[in-house]
């Protein structure tokens, strides 16, 4: 049985921060399965200001906790931008010249069972030059209630665009996996191009790393060789690392995005836990 609570994981603030100058900010909301967390950025400097982060169990939950979201201060003011990030498994990608808002749903059913309530919507990814279709499951309705935003997205859009805009790595094979609490999305990168990118669905630690083993078995990876970066639900002390560290030689924390700047205070925070999240004024 699902306990209906939510529990504050983090409550950051810069000294910097001030509620009068909120007109000038992005209040970037990034909510999935499992947490819902609001990141302040100050566009002007490039700079995040703070950070509040809730664990929750599921996209009903809210539905069954109004409160919550009345009761997060955060959500109060007026911003420049309110951007809703959707973190989700269901998406596919189309190359800009296959790419028509009237294929866009054939596309979809190609990979996905499409329910009578979804909502196809789609963002554009610059440096892929392609088209990401996905749905949201959960009601607009909702959406509008409890976080007013001037925009969505999908989670996966920031975060192949911080991947693929960074040089380095091109330069040599790597895999990056964003865990999620029920699916991971694989970033495949090798000899200069992407490969791969997908969600997979698991239940248990031995069925991400079956994915993973299977993953790099079919496209030519060394597990003692090549890299492995992590993001996302992932911690050093976990029976989930301690079991990825067993058969794969290096699996890497991704750093925060160094295009933008962070308080002192944010590096209590484990650099991969919210990496997906940092990289969202990308996609402006």
């Amino acid at each position: 049985m699902t306990v209906n609570k939510s529990i504050l994981a983090y409550d950051i603030k810069d000294l910097s921060f001030s509620d009068h100058d909120t007109k000038d900010y992005y209040l970037i909301i990034y909510l999935s399965e499992s947490s819902i967390s609001l990141l302040v950025f100050n566009p002007n400097i490039n700079k995040y200001l703070a950070l509040k982060s809730y664990e929750i169990s599921g996209f009903r939950f809210l539905k069954k906790n109004e409160q919550l979201a009345a009761n997060i201060e955060e959500l109060s003011p007026i911003y420049k931008k309110r951007i809703l990030v959707m973190a989700n498994p269901f998406f596919t990608i189309v190359p800009s010249e296959y790419f028509s808002d009237e294929m866009s749903e054939y596309y979809y059913k190609l990979n996905y069972d499409l329910k009578p309530d979804d909502n196809i919507r789609n963002d554009f990814i610059k440096n892929l030059n392609s088209y990401l279709i996905y749905t949201l499951d959960i009601d607009f309705e909702l959406i509008d209630r409890y976080f007013a935003p001037t925009k969505i997205i999908h989670a996966a859009t920031p975060y192949l665009a911080s991947i693929l805009s960074n040089i380095e790595n091109y330069l040599s094979n790597k895999i990056f996996t964003e865990v999620e609490k029920k699916f991971v999305r694989l970033a495949i990168l090798k000899d200069g191009k992407l490969l791969l990118y997908n969600s997979f669905q698991y239940k248990t630690k031995e069925d991400l790393l079956y994915i993973l083993i299977n993953t790099s078995n079919q496209l030519g990876f060394d597990t003692d060789r090549d890299k492995y970066y992590f993001s996302g639900r992932i911690e050093k002390e976990t029976d989930l690392y301690k079991l990825l560290f067993k058969y794969i030689r290096y699996p890497l924390f991704l750093p925060r995005f160094n295009k933008f700047f962070y308080p002192s205070s944010f590096d209590t925070i484990p650099s991969q836990l919210f990496y997906n999240a940092f990289t969202v004024p990308l996609c402006e």
